[in-house]
């Protein structure tokens, strides 16, 4: 073999090295983010979501009254969340306590996934996309749990990218399903699913007065609502979210209904990402439309106001901001000087020597 070729074959050799070297670290960020955000069984909610599960399993049908609650005996209720219900009880009857834990991992996992690709895809870069879903995790730390909600978060996130795909490229068949199936997933999951729809809504509105498509926006949300009819109460669950509308105003002393403040971590977190828009959106103020920026501060306030809902905000927020940084086309230089600096930096990290060593660490 020529002595020409050595060093050819030995740069190609150091090149593969450093990609596997650079996709593990990557890996390892992914992996090690899900692990922080799981947390131990501790959520009480968990046992009468099984409990139900139980008697949905044994039954063979979904119940109609309160039996569980002592203070709501006999009155009517609807096991909004069956679906889920209906997981947890038949892993715990299955696996135990380690199966719930190990499914509470996977969901964990899952949900970093899907933020990463999905704010990969918005920011067209993967480490940008990993690099926001870093600190929207952060804000989702408090509120993660095995709970029904908790699978919203994914949904929202889906939702959000297939919205926004609409209003680039407009209501295709595809896309314009699959928003109905997120929707029909979520209304037999939880009752928040008018979050989705106000979300999509918001999204598309200035699109389609400009464009004059008025009419087919209109269409679109009448088939989100009428997805909400699919569960087994046939959409009874609007008269559940009727009912607990009132909820955060009444129950003021339940910790995930009071308004979030400085002194919690994941708030904090969430003003300074809001501080990062701001300055992105300086630099390119054209690049949402006056719906969108509408609608990102209706999620921004209610977050705020009734912590129970900071993760759909967090999302909404991480999602824009990755919208921004992808709407430069590989030109950070737009963004003023955080932008060069940000992309300096992620340039630095996704070195191999550098990656190998934050993996480590």
């Amino acid at each position: 073999m020529p002595n020409s070729l050595l060093p050819r074959q030995i740069a190609g050799s150091v090149g593969l090295f450093g990609m596997f070297i650079k996709r593990l670290a990557w890996l390892g960020v992914v992996l090690g983010s899900a692990g922080l955000i799981c947390p131990k069984l501790g959520d009480a909610d968990l046992w009468w979501h099984v409990i139900v599960g139980r008697w949905i399993l044994a039954n063979g049908a979904f119940p109609h009254v309160d039996y569980w609650n002592i203070f709501g005996v006999g009155k009517p209720w609807r096991a909004y969340s069956w679906s889920n219900e209906v997981v947890y009880s038949l892993v715990e009857s299955t696996w135990g306590l380690s199966g719930l834990l190990v499914l509470q991992c996977c969901l964990a996992l899952a949900l970093t996934i899907i933020l990463a690709g999905v704010f990969s895809v918005a920011a067209r870069s993967f480490a940008f996309g990993l690099a926001v879903t870093l600190p929207v995790l952060f804000c989702l730390h408090a509120h993660f749990a095995l709970r029904p909600q908790t699978f919203t978060w994914m949904l929202f996130a889906l939702l959000l990218s297939l919205a926004f795909q609409v209003s680039k490229e407009g209501p295709k068949r595809s896309s314009v399903s699959w928003l109905v199936v997120l929707i029909c997933l979520w209304a037999n999951t939880h009752l928040s699913a008018l979050l989705g729809i106000l979300a999509v809504l918001g999204i598309l509105f200035a699109d389609a007065i400009l464009g004059r498509a008025l009419r087919e926006l209109v269409l679109l949300i009448s088939l989100l609502i009428f997805a909400t009819l699919f569960t087994p109460y046939w959409g009874g669950e609007w008269l559940s979210l009727i009912e607990s509308a009132k909820h955060p105003l009444s129950y003021t002393s339940i910790a995930e209904f009071v308004p979030g403040h400085f002194q919690q971590p994941g708030v904090l977190m969430f003003m300074m990402l809001l501080l990062l828009l701001g300055i992105f959106l300086h630099y390119r103020p054209r690049t949402l439309t006056s719906s969108q920026i509408v609608t990102l501060i209706f999620f921004s306030v209610l977050g705020v106001g009734i912590i129970k809902f900071l993760p759909f905000a967090a999302i909404f927020l991480g999602f824009v901001i990755a919208r921004v940084w992808g709407e430069t086309e590989g030109r950070p230089a737009l963004l003023g000087d955080l932008g060069q600096a940000i992309d300096r930096g992620l340039t630095r990290l996704a070195q191999p020597p550098v990656a190998v060593g934050a993996l480590l660490l």
